[in-house]
């Protein structure tokens, strides 16, 4: 009988320390984030132009403060849609140019409990006749907001 008593104290003891384990566990970094890329939207002129610039979008006012829709015919043409109450927006924003620009999100690398990067590629495609602002737009969950992200040009 003390050996069940033991058998079943040292099952338990492992059944606590695992369930602490798996609780208390830290998440390893670099973590990549899951984001979509957004399409069919232009930078209204309330954003100043300069550098280029990150914005994180919370809300649809704010979001209809800084872009409007860019529809075009067919379906691809539609731009992407948004629930604030379960996504974000990061925008990278360029000054305006005449040169033919894409900007292509690659990836997003959470590097600490609070911090990631969003790295992004610059690819120029030639001259153009009119001047334009480059963006590019991603949303991700908000289960993501609180983090702080910064940019990374990657070649």
């Amino acid at each position: 009988m003390n050996k069940t008593v033991q058998l079943k104290s040292t099952l338990l003891l492992l059944v606590v320390l695992c369930f602490f384990n798996s609780v208390f566990a830290q998440t390893s970094f670099p973590q990549s984030l899951a984001f979509e890329k957004m399409s069919n939207y232009f930078v209204l002129h309330s954003i100043p132009s300069g550098k280029t610039q990150l914005l994180k979008i919370t809300s649809q006012k704010e979001f209809d403060a800084y872009f409007g829709m860019a529809t075009t015919m067919g379906e691809a043409g539609k731009p992407t849609s948004i629930d604030f109450k379960s996504n974000f927006v990061l925008a990278i924003v360029y000054s305006y140019t005449n040169q033919l620009v894409e900007l292509v999100p690659i990836k997003i690398n959470q590097t600490a409990k609070k911090k990631a990067q969003f790295q992004f590629k610059y690819k120029t495609k030639g001259t153009q006749t009119s001047i334009s602002r480059p963006i590019t737009m991603i949303q991700l969950s908000n289960q993501y907001k609180k983090i702080k992200y910064e940019l990374q040009q990657v070649k």
